[in-house]
């Protein structure tokens, strides 16, 4: 397994950028160890900012973004190297390697996804567990906020609703909505839920959560994007889809959301497929609560990661191990 973390505050909101080291500081790199993980931290990779960067059809940071996930200097290990998300996360693929990404917002997307595309040797679906559909085009945003858009620019079916934008020919819409499951929405924008019923994005609400059951919604939403089991699997998780009394510290919160129980179910019967090959974990935002609410968001985070990389609520047996100890006198 390989981590890369984006630091990105290009939102309303300062603090998302901490996110990645409140999930570090978990010691989720030793508990994936316990786990038999081969671990590598790429670092945090950091935005060249611009400045300034007015908005573009309603596009806050559009500059920056483009920036971010084109362009950005690697912090450790490669010195004044510049470096993109999305071909990082096409390197740790191409190895073989699960690839966690821990945000920063939701923008980050852009890139670990289309990088995720352009390396693996399946097609690849999208399992977006979110409160909110990320689906507004420029046009149609209420905010002008990137990090509500990601899935536009990367759904196929809505290329033709995006004004130009200088530079951002990429990222080339690399997803065709079959290949798109939402869970865990909750507030949904009506030009968004109009999005989502023209393209057919299949999309699970917390209302189905309520009606189906997790169990159920987790085994129709992995068949609705890998009907035939030869797809790998993208897992885009923003914690606001977790219950806020769970996962304060987030930039959005809606309440009755997710309980944690049914996050880690889900993400370990993801894990079961055998077909995961790339998870992001964003908008963790510590400075949006007390130290108690931040260590709870980010413990969230850790257990929801864990359960992604084969964490068993029931008790993992410990690598190497294939009995108990003996006593001495037999």
């Amino acid at each position: 397994m390989r981590t890369i973390c984006r630091e990105s505050a290009l939102q309303p909101k300062l603090g998302v950028e901490t996110g990645p080291a409140a999930i570090r500081e978990t010691g989720i790199f030793k508990a994936l160890a316990q786990l038999g993980r081969d671990v590598r931290d790429y670092g945090d990779v950091r935005p060249d900012l611009i400045d300034p960067d007015p908005p573009l059809h309603g596009m806050r940071n559009w500059r920056n973004i483009h920036s971010y996930n084109l362009k950005a200097s690697h912090r450790y290990g490669i010195d004044n190297v510049d470096i993109t998300l999305a071909d990082r996360v096409k390197q740790v693929i191409e190895d073989g390697k699960l690839c966690v990404t821990l945000g920063g917002d939701h923008s980050i997307a852009l890139g670990t996804v289309y990088g995720h595309v352009l390396a693996s040797k399946k097609s690849v679906g999208v399992i977006w567990v979110d409160a909110h559909a990320d689906i507004n085009t420029p046009l149609s945003s209420l905010s002008g906020n990137v990090h509500g858009m990601s899935l536009s620019f990367l759904c196929e079916e809505l290329e033709d609703y995006h004004p130009p934008i200088p530079s951002w020919e990429w990222p080339d819409p690399c997803l065709t909505a079959d290949r798109i499951v939402f869970i865990g929405l909750r507030d949904v924008d009506p030009l968004e839920r109009l999005a989502i019923d023209k393209t057919g994005v299949k999309a699970y609400s917390m209302h189905e959560v309520e009606q189906l059951g997790i169990r159920e919604v987790a085994r129709r939403a992995i068949e609705d994007i890998n009907p035939n089991g030869d797809r790998a699997i993208h897992v885009s998780f923003d914690i606001d889809a977790i219950d806020p009394v769970v996962a304060p510290c987030t930039g959005t919160p809606v309440p009755g959301g997710l309980s944690l129980r049914e996050g880690e179910y889900l993400m370990e019967v993801i894990h079961e497929t055998g077909a995961l090959e790339a998870l992001d974990m964003v908008e963790v935002n510590p400075l949006l609560g007390s130290g108690e609410e931040a260590e709870k968001t980010a413990q969230a985070a850790e257990l929801l990661i864990l359960a992604a990389c084969g964490r068993y609520r029931g008790g993992n047996v410990p690598l190497g191990v294939t009995d108990l100890p003996l006593s001495r006198n037999s």
